[in-house]
């Protein structure tokens, strides 16, 4: 199956597309879904690293880390970059963050590996990347290089038959439920503020650590639920409109990267279908008896039946309103076969 996924550059398109316009070819089309002027990239291309491709002798600062494992994976194996080893780094997110914390971090970047070093989620998924179909879009001030794999994922037998619903949030970081199936993402501890001294270096390590180990969680609950699923209800986030704090858990953690891109590809894969949903208020009624209840924190208080937990609330009803969503579209075109 080919996929693409896009990823936006830092840095203003006025000083980066007269140095990148030697290695590019005019196309029609913006492969990429982008609007804006798209290019094929025609020279050489390869990763340095974690953060970097190189696009004939000019490097771009792009998160590779934020592709799924199996497509970094990829692109590193056929660079053959050296990279930091990802798994001590995430292994460090169980120990106190505090000095000793980031020297650790410092250790580890100090000491590269050979690629293959980013761990592979329970996805059974491997992905070929296609560098002659990469593509950069310029649109205004920024521009967007769009990387392309085929890509292909073991599912496990699954019946198919249950409707889950998945509740996103900080703590924990997910919530999905369905009939008898429930699974919790915990999440994990915010970045510690980097203390004087640090390299920048450091930092950006460690969130590629925190990332790291945030993705692994995404991709453990979608190796659960994709088998069982017949339909995913998630919730429709508008991330420009959300709190800061909670924009920046959301880059952080995977959230936008997860539910906007790897789990629709995965669903439509496995032949899963994806439901967006409204979540306001989806909270903050009781799912036994359908009364508003009284939220403080993450527990729902209903009069009749006492302490809820109230991501489980929210995403009992997220179900409940994808399963809706679904009833209503199949409405929609049985009546208009009769009008016919």
């Amino acid at each position: 199956m080919r996929t693409t996924f896009n990823i936006q550059v830092p840095g203003y398109a006025s000083t980066l597309m007269p140095r990148l316009g030697p290695f590019l070819t005019p196309v029609a089309g913006a492969p990429s879904g982008c609007t804006g002027t798209s290019a094929r990239v025609t020279g050489p291309i390869r990763a340095t690293g974690l953060r970097s491709l190189q696009i004939g002798g000019m490097h771009l600062d792009l998160p590779l880390y934020r592709l799924p494992s199996a497509a970094v994976n990829a692109v590193l194996q056929e660079s053959e970059a050296l990279i930091p080893d990802v798994g001590s780094l995430e292994a460090l997110l169980t120990r106190p963050c505090g000095w000793q914390w980031w020297s650790a971090v410092q250790d580890i970047a100090s000491q590269p590996s050979r690629a293959g070093g980013v761990p592979t989620g329970p996805l059974q998924q491997t992905a070929q990347w296609q560098p002659g179909e990469t593509y950069v879009t310029m649109n205004r001030d920024w521009i967007t290089v769009t990387l392309a794999f085929d890509v292909h994922t073991t599912h496990m037998a699954g019946t198919h038959d249950t409707v889950i619903g998945v509740d996103v949030g900080q703590t924990p970081l997910a919530v999905a439920l369905g009939d008898q199936f429930r699974s919790v993402l915990p999440g994990l501890p915010p970045l510690p503020a980097m203390p004087l001294g640090v390299p920048e270096a450091a930092m950006r390590l460690a969130q590629v650590a925190v990332y790291g180990a945030a993705r692994q969680q995404w991709e453990n609950l979608f190796a659960l639920m994709l088998p069982r699923a017949s339909l995913i209800a998630v919730e429709q986030l508008d991330f420009r409109g959300l709190q800061a704090r909670f924009q920046q858990q959301c880059h952080d953690h995977g959230i936008n990267d997860a539910t906007l891109a790897w789990l629709p590809q995965l669903a439509r894969e496995a032949g899963v279908q994806i439901a967006r949903v409204e979540p306001a208020g989806t909270s903050r009624l009781c799912p036994i008896c359908v009364r508003p209840g009284d939220r403080q924190g993450a527990i729902l208080h209903c009069a009749t039946h006492g302490a809820l937990d109230a991501h489980d609330v929210a995403a009992h009803w997220i179900r409940r309103l994808g399963e809706l969503q679904q009833l209503n579209k199949w409405q929609a075109k049985c009546t208009a076969r009769r009008s016919r």
